[in-house]
Order: structure tokens, then C-alpha cells, then sequence
């Protein structure tokens, strides 16, 4: 925030146009310590058994085993079984996360359904409860770091990683927003960053750009009630595509979807022309800072020290973008 602050004040922060992205940043853990529920819910089964066959088995065995297995007046579990009960408090604890999780979503989903509706001028009336709710057997919880996920980085490859945001000035470079989720999708991001924009500026943007993955109608009437100019294309577009000379013809129909008129403004040159600039502006930024700075994996963990990490590291990019632009500050207070 006082980076944008000192930024803004030595004229550097233009606000013509921002460019909004997110890169998958490693955490400090293993996607192999990841368990999914459906395999949670084997283990445990396979882990009950085991500690009751085991204590089943010291019953029916003589008191002379006590030596063996510890006195009866302080009896403990030998280690090979204590380490499958630690493992299992572990397991119905991570059970018991991704289970409210899966709550959170149902909720969650249950309240943009009623906003449609709404919108709509219907009633929705949810079938069950969220409480209903049940993870899928493919939801991964982490032993390591819990709050981080697998996601599929720009390689495809599955890492356990954070998603890193960042909204740039496309003029100078100047990172004006950053934050960190949990979240692998980018599509809820889009309006905390904007805010966040707003926040730190004081002031609005002309422009916002984003990629695919930041799509949609909720995001677009957003930016429209802020009076901010969206270029969010609908469908992933490839460098190599916006050679080609794809062009609309006549007036925008009436009853056009707002994916059509997206596409449609995408493939006008002024809309093309604004695009290029997101790919020349915030992909820089991320290899600067993955490259340069080397922050390609979080040595913390938990979302709120990796937050303070990102956020650090991106102040450090404006102070640079300062120093080269040699603009010098005496104390600042």
C-alpha cells in the first residue's frame, strides 16, 4: 500500500488501463502429504480395525504379556499402535475441514442461485439444506499445510501451491493490488482486486483487463456499475489467434448475450489493440518477480504468512520500478 502511495505521488501510476492476473505460486509442502476425502474415509475404516483388533487381541492374552505390552496400572499404547491412533485423530480432523468446506460451497452456491433468481424476478427454493452437503471423493486436504490445494500450474503439471493476484498499471508496471487464495480459480478475484485497486489509489481505473479465467456476467455487470471498461474475453485466447482477422458485421443485436458483445468489442482493433497491453504488462511482472526476485516457491506456511510474503515481495517491485525511474524520496513520513 505505501509503495502504490509513493508511486502515485511521484506520477508513475497512470490509471488509464489496469491488468488483472493470478500465477500459481508453490507452498511449502508436498502434494504428496495431500489425502483425498474418499480415501480419508478407507483409511479411517482401515485404521478403527486395526486399533480394535489390536486391543481385542490383548484381552483374550495372559497377564504375563503385560511385560511386554506395559503394566496394567499405567498402561500405554506400544508405539506401533499410538501411531495409528495419532494418525487417525489426524484423518477424522481433515475430514471434519473438508466436510465444512463442502458446506461453505453448497452455501455459497445456494445464495448466487437465489441472486439469479432474484435478478430473474423468481423464486428459488433450494432442494436441501446446505448442511446436506457432502465433500466429493477427490476433495485433497494437505497434513503439511492444510490451507494450501493442488492446482494445475501454466505447465499442467499438478503442484500444492497458493494462487498469487496482482493487478498492474499497464502504463508503468506498478502493482496497485495483491493478494493470495486459496481459491485455484480466478473468476471470484476479479472485484477484491478492483477494491482493492480503489483502496490504495483513491481513484478508479478507466480500463480493467483479465483473461478467460476471470469471465463472467457477475463480473461484467460489476465493472459496469463501477463505470469501468471491461475487456474479459469469454474464451481462452491464444497469442498466435489474434493474428487472424475474425470481424463482426452490422449492429449489435439487441437481445445480444454479454458474451457476444465481449467477443464482438475483443474483435474490433481498438479492443484489440487495449488487450495486448494485459499480455505485455502483468506477465512481465510475474516472471520479473519469479525470476529476479526468485519467488517461485513460499518458504511459510498458512494463507496469512504467505499473504504477507506476496505482498512484501510486490512492494519490493515498486520500490525498483521507482529506483529506475530515478525518482529519490527523502524521509519519508
Amino acid at each position: 500500500c505505501e509503495s502504490v502511495r509513493l508511486a502515485d505521488e511521484a506520477g508513475l501510476v497512470k490509471m488509464n488501463q489496469v491488468a488483472v492476473d493470478g500465477t500459481k505460486i508453490k507452498a511449502n509442502a508436498s502434494k504428496h502429504s495431500a489425502m483425498s476425502y474418499g480415501y480419508m474415509v478407507k483409511e479411517e475404516e482401515r485404521s478403527k480395525k486395526s486399533v480394535q483388533d489390536y486391543l481385542d487381541q490383548l484381552e483374550v492374552n495372559d497377564r504375563d504379556d503385560d511385560d511386554k505390552y506395559g503394566n496394567c496400572s499405567s498402561w500405554e499404547l506400544p508405539e506401533e499402535l499410538s501411531t495409528t491412533q495419532k494418525r487417525l485423530e489426524a484423518i477424522k480432523k481433515a475430514k471434519a475441514v473438508i466436510e465444512e468446506e463442502a458446506i461453505a460451497k453448497a452455501r455459497e452456491k445456494q445464495e448466487q442461485n437465489r441472486d439469479k433468481a432474484k435478478k430473474q424476478g423468481k423464486e428459488y427454493k433450494p432442494r436441501k439444506s446446505p448442511k446436506q452437503a457432502k465433500p466429493e471423493n477427490k476433495d485433497q486436504y494437505n497434513f503439511t499445510d492444510p490451507e494450501s490445494r493442488i492446482m494445475k500450474n501454466s505447465d499442467k503439471a499438478f503442484v500444492q501451491a497458493y494462487n498469487a493476484q496482482a493487478t498492474v498499471d499497464v502504463d508503468s508496471h506498478i502493482i496497485l493490488a495483491a493478494d493470495v487464495t486459496d481459491n485455484a480459480s480466478d473468476r471470484k478475484q476479479l472485484k477484491p482486486q478492483v477494491e482493492q485497486v480503489k483502496q490504495n489509489t483513491k481513484r478508479k481505473p478507466k480500463i480493467c483487463s483479465a483473461d478467460a479465467g476471470y469471465f463472467s456476467e457477475t463480473n461484467l455487470d460489476y465493472l459496469e456499475s463501477e463505470k469501468i471498461d471491461a475487456l474479459i474475453p469469454p474464451d481462452r485466447i491464444k497469442h498466435s489467434e489474434w493474428q487472424t482477422k475474425v470481424r463482426y458485421y452490422g449492429r449489435i443485436p439487441k437481445n445480444a448475450s454479454p458474451v457476444y458483445r465481449m467477443r464482438r468489442k475483443l474483435r474490433t482493433k481498438k479492443g484489440r489493440a487495449l488487450y495486448k497491453h494485459r499480455m505485455t504488462s502483468i506477465e512481465p511482472v510475474f516472471g520479473f518477480i519469479k525470476e529476479q526476485l526468485h519467488l517461485r516457491q513460499f518458504l511459510h506456511r498458512g494463507l496469512d504468512k504467505v499473504r504477507s510474503i506476496w505482498r512484501f515481495t510486490c512492494g519490493v517491485h515498486n520500490l525498483l520500478k521507482l529506483y529506475r525511474a530515478g525518482i529519490h524520496f527523502k524521509r519519508y513520513n
